[in-house]
């Protein structure tokens, strides 16, 4: 039996439309989003048996739910994923197939760490996305940025 992914990239290459993409993944007993009026240039595979058209235009999600990067999406064939910003594509799978998800701390890190004096670094929390400031001896203070 053909994968989800299998059968959208086989419909895409074969030229076929959404609604007969649709029936070919409900034939094979996947579940499909047909009873929705959407249609689209690409398909997010959500998981392995519910999958959606969407609109893809210059390398964007221009129509359709918004996707987080651990989802795939198939565009001519071609497996994408989105970047942070959930619009924009980037090509190869899904974050979860490709990598394990960094683990952020709660808070930055605010340690004395005397080989960063007069340096400059950019932290990621949990809280937000902060720039940490080292002086002469090394002492941390830190700005939120994002």
């Amino acid at each position: 039996m053909k994968s989800n992914t299998e059968i959208i990239r086989d419909g895409q290459e074969q030229g076929k439309t959404n609604a007969e993409i649709s029936a070919d993944l409900a034939a094979a007993g996947y579940i499909t989003n047909l009873e929705r009026d959407r249609t689209g240039n690409a398909w997010v595979i959500l998981d392995e048996s519910n999958q959606e058209p969407i609109t893809v235009e210059d390398g964007k999600i221009v129509d359709g739910s918004l996707i987080d990067e651990m989802y795939d999406i198939l565009v001519d064939g071609k497996k994408y994923h989105t970047d942070k910003d959930d619009t924009t594509l980037i090509e190869g799978p899904g974050i979860p197939y490709i990598l394990k998800k960094e683990k952020l701390p709660d808070e930055p890190d605010m340690k004395i760490h005397r080989e960063r004096a007069g340096q400059k670094i950019i932290q990621r929390t949990k809280k937000g996305t902060y720039l940490i400031r080292y002086d002469a001896d090394g002492s941390a203070s830190a700005k939120l940025i994002k």
